[in-house]
Formats: structure tokens, sequence, C-alpha cells
């Protein structure tokens, strides 16, 4: 956050709690009004964290939820964060955004860390799949998990 704001501006806004970090074990029937709230990571909740931290939007809100589901720390099948996706996408409010390679903005060299990390996984999991071809892979070479983002805004305008 210093990268941003300066170091003193950052310890006053969190002295005046204008910046709140909430673990999701502590937000249960907390409600946040006119508020900006980011999840990050989202990739590593399961389906009653997402949906108890998104319940928590309250009037004139926004929400953003992030997540990179190539790096997923839970078991895949516990990970709700790309059906939730799916599943809200087209609702009113929500947008959706799918970052790609071109959006590293770290390290040029991640680009080409990334492509053959996603090839080799391609690769691995036609491997599991006994040849199947019907993988992970999108049929490029590169897995279909991507960087995610959603906004909600729950403004009363637009």
């Amino acid at each position: 956050m210093q990268k941003m704001i300066p170091e003193e501006l950052v310890k006053t806004l969190f002295e005046f709690k204008v910046i709140e970090f909430r673990p999701l074990a502590f937000m249960r029937g907390a409600t946040f009004d006119e508020t900006m709230m980011i999840l990050d990571e989202a990739q590593n909740t399961i389906e009653s964290q997402l949906i108890l931290y998104l319940t928590r939007m309250g009037e004139n809100s926004k929400i953003v939820v992030m997540g990179d589901t190539n790096q997923i720390d839970i078991k895949q099948q516990d990970s709700a964060f790309e059906q939730f996706i799916g599943m809200i996408e087209d609702v009113k409010g929500v947008h959706h955004h799918e970052f790609g390679r071109a959006d590293i903005v770290r390290n040029p060299m991640l680009i080409e860390i990334t492509d053959r990390y996603d090839r080799w996984k391609s690769s691995q999991s036609l491997i599991k799949k006994n040849g199947n071809g019907n993988g992970h892979s999108n049929g490029n070479g590169h897995s279909n998990g991507h960087s995610n983002g959603l906004h909600l805004n729950g403004s009363n305008s637009k």
C-alpha cells in the first residue's frame, strides 16, 4: 500500500479506521455501508465464505473480489470462486474482468514463466486423463485458469 500512499498517511488511515483489515471469520453479523470492500485470494474460499463476504455489503457500498485460479491452495473441488463467477456474472451491477498474460505488471520474465507453467500443467492434465485431450487445456496450451476480478456495485446510482 505504501507504493501508492505515503507511509504516514497509511498509518493515519488505519488509526482512524478508514482502512481496516478483517478476517472472514470475524465478519458474521457485520454490515458495511458506504464502504469499498476488497476480498483478495478468493480462489481459496469455499462457497459459504464467499456468500458470507458478499452478504456483508450494505447501502452504497462496492465489493471487489479477486483471485487467481492457477493458484488454488485448497482442494480444487472446494474452491467456489470459478463457479461463483459463472453464477453471478450476469446479475445487474456485477462486472467480471479476466486478466491475461498481458496484464502481468511485475517482472516481464513472468510472462514466459507463466506460459511455460500453463503448458506444463496442461501436459500433466492430459497425462492424467490418458490422452483424452479434455483436461484443463483450452486448446492453445494455456490453462483455463486466470486471475479474475469481480466488481459488485451496491450504489443506488451507476
